[in-house]
């Protein structure tokens, strides 16, 4: 990564389009679902996905990243005997890997309870996720995962980036090759789902300019043009696609503001420009969205006037510091739609607000979270990134008329960001009860639960229901068969 900050472990990498946290613009791009051993698992949804802060090319150019948990090597600017390494989970979010004095591994920042990590003797590392799924990582790359029925996926690598997907019995599912000519090279992945061709241009650092179908015509499924920043990393400028429907969309950036001493560029989106139409000779429809960093960023500016390498920048500002993201939709000057985004010290969202031009309605949500703000991010619970309170605030009409509304909901975790309680805006209250980490069988033997593979509490037992006017003597109790933890109901 171009710079080290918290916010990349804490941010959803899996959305399209502009992350308003950080500017950041993600790109996610579906390879192939695979499902092995004749549908018996594991599953996996392989895809690529743009992280404009990262120089790798993991064979599909640069700044494209495989949806596989790996670890990232990056040159130490204090120690180059000791590279930075960095475990990269595959939903994103990353680690810094610290080695500690026994020789055991450490992840900086890890309050998530959701996953395990952990080096082998071997070298090789193995993370253990809390439905049990096992993902193993030799040489920085995904080489295995395991389910709990003991199921397989196995992934082999060669040097030129190009690998094979198969399962237990020995089934391709997925296979990569790469040709070179001169400064061009072509990716081509075969699956099930057909074969997909992806154009390099070099010379280095090479950049993924077209996702195509080999064959008569090479019919072009994206195309892609960058921006180079900070000397070997690229943004994109602009995508177009042809799947379902044709889309276009050029994006523009801006610097943002930095404490002294960060050695690097920090570029955040500033406009979007969106085209789609059934045809690419039919009607269009355009939408412009563009984007204000006023006076604070997730980089501490101006809160922070020196920037400290290998550590969160922001944990340690008072309570009271939180920066604004403002999303104008529309004609810049008389915009249909404003959207403000507010963030805590955390990068956690605190308040967003949307405002209608055409209405005199104004509607706000605001996200309490289980935080203490005295203490850094090691000193806070497991879950603290998950919202405890979401309150809904509305103000129609105007000066005697105005009316207030106010709903609200409340939601509880437990260590391992279980939901355990749930109060909705209506009143109706959930609570839900969980197998114990060891499992459970029943007295004839049956096994009701097989046990957690790491020590966690995953699987749901009981619901229980308590509608607002039902005394809370007489809940309404749902079954007892294992099923996985819904997460956060959203």
């Amino acid at each position: 990564m171009l710079f080290y900050s918290n916010i990349f472990s804490l941010m959803n990498w899996k959305q399209d389009g502009v992350n308003p946290a950080s500017g950041m613009y993600i790109l996610n791009i579906p390879l192939a679902d695979i499902s092995a051993n004749q549908l018996q698992g594991p599953d996996l949804d392989l895809a690529l996905r743009f992280n404009q802060f990262n120089a790798n090319d993991y064979g599909f150019g640069t700044g494209w990243e495989l949806s596989l948990a790996r670890i990232d090597e990056d040159p130490d600017p204090d120690d180059a005997s000791s590279p930075l390494r960095t475990l990269v989970l595959s939903d994103g979010s990353r680690y810094r890997m610290n080695t500690e004095a026994s020789g055991a591994v450490s992840l900086q920042y890890k309050k998530t309870n959701t996953f395990t990590f952990k080096q082998e003797t071997d070298g090789s590392c193995t993370i253990v996720h809390i439905d049990g799924r096992i993902e193993t990582i030799s040489s920085g790359r995904t080489t295995c995962i395991t389910i709990p029925s003991k199921k397989h996926l196995y992934i082999s690598w060669n040097s030129d980036n190009t690998f094979t997907i198969s399962d237990d019995s020995a089934t391709v599912l997925l296979s990569s090759s790469m040709t070179q000519t001169d400064n061009a090279r072509e990716h081509l992945v075969t699956s099930q789902r057909g074969k997909f061709a992806f154009t390099l241009l070099g010379p280095q650092p090479y950049q993924l300019r077209a996702i195509s179908i080999p064959g008569t015509g090479n019919p072009i499924l994206y195309a892609f043009s960058y921006i180079r920043h900070n000397t070997n990393y690229f943004l994109i400028k602009n995508w177009k696609s042809l799947i379902n429907y044709f889309q276009e969309q050029a994006i523009e950036y801006t610097t943002l503001p930095a404490p002294s001493g960060l050695q690097a560029a920090i570029s955040a989106v500033s406009a979007v420009f969106i085209t789609r139409t059934a045809f690419s000779v039919a009607p269009k429809k355009t939408v412009d969205i563009r984007y204000e960093y006023p006076r604070r960023n997730y980089l501490g500016y101006p809160d922070i006037t020196t920037w400290v390498d290998n550590t969160d920048n922001l944990e340690n500002l008072p309570e009271s510091y939180s920066y604004r993201v403002i999303e104008t939709v529309g004609n810049k000057d008389t915009p249909s739609k404003t959207v403000t985004h507010t963030y805590n010290k955390f990068y956690l969202l605190s308040k967003i607000l949307p405002q209608e031009k055409s209405s005199d309605r104004i509607c706000f949500t605001s996200f309490s979270y289980q935080l203490k703000y005295s203490a850094g991010i090691d000193g806070q619970s497991p879950s603290f990134m998950l919202p405890v309170r979401t309150d809904i605030k509305s103000v129609t009409g105007t000066g005697s008329n105005k009316v207030y509304t106010n709903f609200y909901t409340t939601l509880e975790y437990d260590d391992y960001s279980n939901l355990i309680n749930f109060r909705n805006m209506d009143g109706m209250r959930e609570w839900y009860v969980y197998y114990p980490a060891a499992g459970e069988t029943a007295e004839d033997g049956t096994v009701l639960c097989p046990p957690s593979k790491m020590d966690s509490f995953a699987f749901l037992n009981q619901k229980h229901v308590h509608p607002k006017q039902r005394p809370m003597s007489s809940p309404k109790k749902h079954g007892n068969t294992p099923m996985q933890n819904p997460r956060t109901p959203t």
